[in-house]
């Protein structure tokens, strides 16, 4: 039995009894089915957590590279917020209504908008805190683009990016310095732009409290992860889904309850 986080990272990975124990627990919220609330839920489509999840893992290498405007605009929105309920109709309203939305042209239009709330007319939001942080994020941003502007030259650069950053340099990165850009949204821009890392939003670390015993912080939860990922001998970005799909779905508020791993 795992009885602490220090325990299970000072464990071999290669231990039998370890991959067993952690398998049990990983096989179980695959294997468990998609609920209403569960982000990435697909309107009258029946699927269990592993394959909504291996879907979602592969749309972070598609869905960026035709607006990464958009895309990041999805994760400032994400940011705190029931995504289903609050968040995806409004990105999917915007990749309708604007396809190939570069970031010059995000820039400008977030620029003449009077204040956040005329904004709502292109993210459907009225947050003043989060448009702050996108206009402040595209004036770090936009000036890495040079003097092309397409969506292809926008991938190119928050790739290199993201490949180029890690969280170590997270309180010196120009993004990472941004007022109200905490570690999950700094490692969700990672995982948008190619990354295979992991975000450890509230969903992450509910799951590794309820269902592993461990009660860890952002930074923490990211190391547990990588290794929970490293024991199942799988993708960190897929761990992430799985876990981040089961933990919006299956704990009713009113009747969480830690397990006592």
């Amino acid at each position: 039995m795992i009885r602490s986080a220090d325990d299970f990272l000072a464990a071999d990975s290669r231990d039998v009894e370890l991959r067993s124990e952690v398998s049990k627990i990983f096989n179980r919220l695959c294997e468990a089915p998609m609920m209403p609330s569960s982000h990435g839920k697909r309107e009258g489509v029946e699927e269990s957590i592993i394959a909504a999840a291996r879907r979602s893992a592969e749309e972070y290498s598609t869905n960026p590279r035709k607006s990464p405007a958009i895309s990041i605009m999805d994760v400032i929105l994400a940011a705190n917020r029931g995504y289903e309920r609050q968040v995806r109709r409004h990105v999917e309203a915007m990749r309708g209504k604007f396809p190939s939305l570069t970031l010059k042209a995000l820039q400008k239009k977030a620029n003449e908008a009077k204040d956040y709330l005329a904004f709502q007319d292109v993210w459907g939001h009225k947050d003043e805190k989060k448009f702050t942080l996108l206009k402040d994020m595209l004036d770090c941003i936009v000036p890495w683009l040079g003097k092309k502007d397409s969506v292809e030259n926008d991938y190119a650069v928050m790739s290199k990016w993201a490949q180029d950053t890690s969280l170590s340099n997270f309180d010196s990165d120009e993004i990472g310095q941004l007022g109200n850009v905490g570690v999950a949204t700094f490692q969700h821009l990672r995982m948008t732009f190619g990354i295979n890392a992991i975000k450890p939003d509230q969903r992450v670390k509910e799951v590794l409290e309820y269902e592993f015993g461990w009660k860890v912080s952002s930074d923490r939860a990211i190391v547990v992860v990588e290794k929970i990922a490293e024991v199942l001998d799988e993708s960190p970005l897929l761990v992430d889904q799985v876990f981040v799909k089961y933990g919006s779905g299956h704990y009713p508020k009113a009747s969480k309850s830690p397990c006592s791993a």
